[in-house]
């Protein structure tokens, strides 16, 4: 199969963004309590985000053993004391949004309508929107598809909040206005497409060439594996219809959760980049336009994918890319 276009995509291209509240997750205490460094209020009435099935562990190859999925944690964590530098898995959060199958309809389209159907394309694999339509930040639930179609992950620096690697809510910072024909978010945002794990790094400038912020993030094999293949655990053969050759296994069996040889429903991920609008140091970004210097390192992979209806084992090499990409930014004060 061929190998996706590095190519980034800018989703929100007006300066004028929504407002990220970054007091909720400064880790200002709360009631006098001088330690407590995770926000006051966890994810509140969170409804029952549907059956996991009888997954509960994943192959880990970084130590050849298999591994606990957590499903239990719901704290939404803080940035840690104001002024202390953030580190820099911690300045930005990627959306993983496994793509629909390919040889199914998408939300009552045929996958070749859905890829050319404007409103899913602008909105597909954006982050969500504020939960429950009043805090400030989303949740992510792989169990449901999208409005758009796919199936959302979140990979963060927070302890125990990514999806990837599991079956998990989690929560998103950055979050997407879907009120308007074109979509607003509160964070540097831009995507591309994945197909093998991958190592990202983007530094970010501002007009007159002086650093501002760094955001760094892998995606590990045993991570880019539980994305593309989580929502074959969730569907039954026949709701798959996809071809075999004897290449792949269809399989609901949990040990088999993370296996290269275990179908999945397509095998490309939508990759949505976001980075926090604060520097290093948690200081605002002013107006202005940022220049950010993307680095990316796609790692060798061998896994299924769907050909055009056919699931095939394929191996990608190792492969470098880097690009340029400009934004504007402007500041929007915040009612909260």
């Amino acid at each position: 199969m061929p190998i996706p276009e590095f190519k980034l995509k800018v989703e929100d291209k007006n300066p004028i963004k929504p407002p990220f509240v970054e007091e909720w997750f400064t880790g200002k205490p709360k009631g006098g309590d001088e330690a407590k460094m995770d926000l006051a209020e966890p994810l509140p009435n969170l409804k029952n985000p549907g059956s996991y099935g009888s997954i509960s562990r994943i192959w880990d190859n970084r130590n050849g053993k298999w591994g606990s999925i957590n499903k239990g944690n719901s704290t939404v964590h803080g940035f840690g004391p104001v002024g202390t530098p953030i580190p820099p898995r911690m300045r930005g959060e990627l959306i993983l949004t496994a793509f629909p199958n390919a040889s199914d309809k998408v939300k009552g389209m045929d996958y070749s309508e859905w890829e050319k159907d404007s409103l899913s394309q602008k909105f597909f694999g954006l982050p969500p929107g504020q939960y429950e339509g009043r805090l400030p930040y989303g949740v992510a639930d792989p169990t449901v598809e999208q409005d758009y179609g796919g199936y959302m992950f979140v990979k963060n620096g927070f302890e125990n909040e990514s999806s990837v690697g599991g079956i998990q809510v989690a929560p998103t910072r950055c979050i997407s206005d879907l009120s308007n024909s074109d979509p607003r978010v509160n964070c540097l945002n831009f995507s591309l497409v994945a197909k093998q794990p991958f190592q990202l790094a983007v530094t970010v400038y501002d007009q007159l060439g002086n650093f501002v912020t760094q955001y760094r993030e892998t995606v590990d094999e045993t991570e880019f594996r539980s994305v593309v293949q989580a929502p074959t655990f969730m569907m039954s053969e026949a709701d798959m219809k996809i071809k075999n050759k004897g290449e792949c296994r269809y399989t609901n069996n949990p040990n088999d959760f993370g296996k290269e040889d275990v179908i999945t429903i397509n095998g490309l991920v939508k990759v949505n980049v976001n980075v926090y609008p604060f520097s290093v140091n948690g200081r605002r970004f002013g107006n202005g336009v940022y220049i950010l210097k993307v680095d990316k390192v796609d790692l060798p992979y061998k896994g299924c994918m769907n050909a055009g209806g056919t699931a095939v084992l394929d191996s990608i090499p190792f492969i470098r890319h880097h690009a340029d990409v400009k934004m504007g930014w402007m500041r929007v004060k915040s009612s909260k």
